[in-house]
């Protein structure tokens, strides 16, 4: 039984999914790019908010709970 990666992650691939999982805790993008260095928010943008339908499903999935806390 094999455990662990399957594959040699890249640190690029490290950072990439650091980001993501940040994004899917719901942390907005300034403070995002603060963190990985990017000086300008749309880099971060332009970078990383590829995986839309995610984001729209936490989008939608946030909307519910505050009309359901009303």
């Amino acid at each position: 039984m094999q455990l662990g990666l399957t594959k040699n992650p890249r640190i690029h691939d490290l950072r990439h999914t650091h980001v993501a999982w940040l994004l899917a805790a719901g942390i907005d993008l300034t403070t995002i790019a603060r963190r990985i260095g990017h000086k300008n928010i749309t880099t971060t943008a332009d970078s990383y908010t590829h995986n839309k339908p995610t984001l729209e499903q936490l989008m939608a999935e946030a909307i519910d709970r505050h009309l359901g806390s009303q």
